[in-house]
């Protein structure tokens, strides 16, 4: 696939842009189960798949240098940089040679997804010499009925889907606002996560806070539960419900300490205001810590979901470019300046926490943003559920699910195909020919620039399930389970070890392995910046720089 319209960069033109200041990003265009195989440290998964749906939360401006990767000579890089131009990028270039090129300049490539977060984990641990629980220990203070509370750190949807007996679930970044205030002075409070770094980072987080109850991290979380022989439980919902906030000046005062330490700057809201009007290229990026469900309720304008916990353990996922500035915004003070202490540790360097003072009045916005102007989105047909039904069962109708092959795998709708979006060119021309394609997408973005394309490679009219395969299910339309009408293999995500995708047991222990190994493996990667434990130096605050000439590389 001809790459002479776009513009090169050489592994040590990159590597310089690791070393310094300019805010860019580095995107590999693989699916994310390739990615996890092997991909460069720094590089975050940005596939084909959903490219144009998540651009524009990740770069919010246009002229932002944004470097592409994939394996040498696979043409996803230069893929994505077409769409990518087609959506108003125009700071493009592609690393000349890939991930292989890479290697050959002497850096390593890594398996896994989120590396540098997970690592930023085990440096944590190793330099708090945080405590922890073995899985036997706890079953035993359990059984003897010692005063023990367990608390889970993860996303509710991660919770229901197994977690320990008696466990219930606070969110990493609540955990300081809620749980102090919930338990004895005497008793043990366990923090647990899937495996090790939130749950690491959520007993740390109450320890360097100055919790004086005895704190612990469950060593290797739900999977080393499981793998010691007990039991998890499934389809629970027990959310630790926020805290009076008269009962929170305590709290508060830690969390100023916190902000102290760390040298954490508060930013005013007007002054917040008044930056949000100015030139993009100087505006930091404006995230919301609190949960997913609180940012729905109501937000403030240009701010995107965040939270708190998530964003340590997974960052690339949600901070893409490179040396931006990011401004944290709660509702308590205390959400904000515990993840940034860790965001400053991790190396970020420049990270403020917004006054949360009447941050309420300001929130004048709700639901789930979408990023990507309107006018960009393609127009689509649309069909519901029952009608969709009817054509299926009328044999009128090609369904293509381009949903997560997990979620295809757990529940799809008879006779649909799953396939990826980056191989519709392979898969589409085979497929057997019907009056018409129906497609099954996770959300309508991708599934409108779907549809596009596989009005060009099928030939025949495409249209979108409404609301997906949730009102399919909602319906009360039949689900089927299983692969067995896969066209393409699932490569399109990193599964979990403890799904059956994922490998279960075998996978569980390789993972746990993998995830302790890692602080030593980063060390020695270009643009490496932990400061665990440590004061962080000023925060440089650059605006965006044009390319430097070392780093631009060439159209040949």
């Amino acid at each position: 696939m001809p790459t002479d319209e776009f513009e090169f960069i050489d592994a040590s033109g990159l590597e310089a842009l690791l070393l310094g200041d300019q805010r860019f990003a580095l995107f590999d265009a693989r699916d994310e189960g390739l990615f996890a195989k092997s991909h460069m440290l720094f590089a975050c998964s940005l596939s084909l798949a959903d490219l144009e749906a998540r651009l524009f939360r990740l770069v919010p401006w246009q002229r932002t240098l944004i470097v592409l990767t994939s394996d040498e000579g696979d043409g996803m890089a230069a893929r994505a940089a077409r769409r990518c131009l087609g959506l108003g990028y125009t700071n493009l270039r592609l690393l000349r040679g890939g991930n292989q090129a890479w290697q050959r300049h002497g850096k390593s490539l890594f398996k896994g997804i989120h590396v540098p977060s997970k690592a930023f984990g085990e440096l944590v641990e190793a330099h708090y010499h945080t405590p922890m629980i073995e899985a036997a220990e706890l079953h035993g203070l359990m059984a003897s009925g010692a005063k023990v509370r367990i608390f889970d750190c993860r996303p509710p949807n991660e919770f229901h889907r197994m977690s320990l007996p008696t466990a219930r679930n606070c969110p990493g970044a609540d955990l300081l606002s809620r749980v102090p205030a919930m338990v004895d002075h005497d008793e043990t409070i366990v923090i647990n996560c899937a495996g090790r770094t939130r749950g690491i980072l959520g007993a740390q987080s109450l320890i360097s806070a100055g919790v004086r109850n005895r704190v612990v991290a469950l060593k290797n979380g739900t999977m080393g539960w499981h793998l010691a022989g007990f039991p998890l439980e499934s389809g629970r919902s027990d959310l630790v419900e926020p805290v009076d906030p008269a009962r929170l000046d305590g709290i508060r005062r830690m969390a100023a300490n916190l902000r102290e330490r760390f040298d954490i700057a508060v930013v005013d809201m007007s002054a917040w205001l008044s930056r949000a009007e100015g030139e993009p290229a100087n505006r930091p990026l404006l995230l919301d810590v609190r949960g997913p469900w609180e940012y729905q309720a109501g937000h403030l304008p240009g701010s995107r979901s965040a939270p708190g916990g998530q964003l340590l353990q997974a960052t690339d996922y949600y901070v893409a470019v490179r040396n931006t500035p990011l401004l944290l915004a709660d509702d308590d003070g205390i959400r904000a300046s515990i993840t940034a202490a860790w965001l400053l540790q991790m190396g970020l360097r420049d990270v403020s926490v917004l006054d949360h003072r009447d941050i309420f009045s300001h929130m004048t916005e709700s639901g789930t943003a979408c990023w990507l102007p309107a006018r960009l989105i393609p127009l689509v047909d649309t069909v519901d559920a029952p009608q969709l039904a009817r054509d299926l069962e009328g044999g009128t109708t090609l369904v293509l699910d381009l949903g997560s092959s997990d979620d295809y795998y757990k529940g799809h709708i008879p006779r649909s195909r799953f396939v990826m979006r980056s191989r519709l060119a392979h898969s589409v021309p085979a497929l057997p020919r019907l009056p018409c394609v129906t497609l099954v997408a996770d959300d309508a973005v991708t599934g409108a620039f779907a549809a596009r394309e596989i009005t060009e490679l099928y030939g025949a009219p495409v249209r979108l399930l409404q609301g997906g395969r949730q009102a399919w299910r909602e319906a009360g339309l039949p689900m089927q389970t299983g692969l067995e009408d896969a066209v393409d293999p699932p490569e399109d995500m990193w599964h979990i070890p403890s799904s059956p995708l994922g490998g279960l047991d075998s996978a569980m222990r390789d993972y746990l392995s993998w995830e302790i190994d890692l602080a030593a493996q980063v060390a020695r990667e270009p643009g490496t910046r932990y400061l665990v434990g440590d004061r962080p130096p000023a925060s440089p605050r650059t605006p965006e720089a044009p390319t430097p000439a070392n780093a631009a590389g060439s159209r040949n």
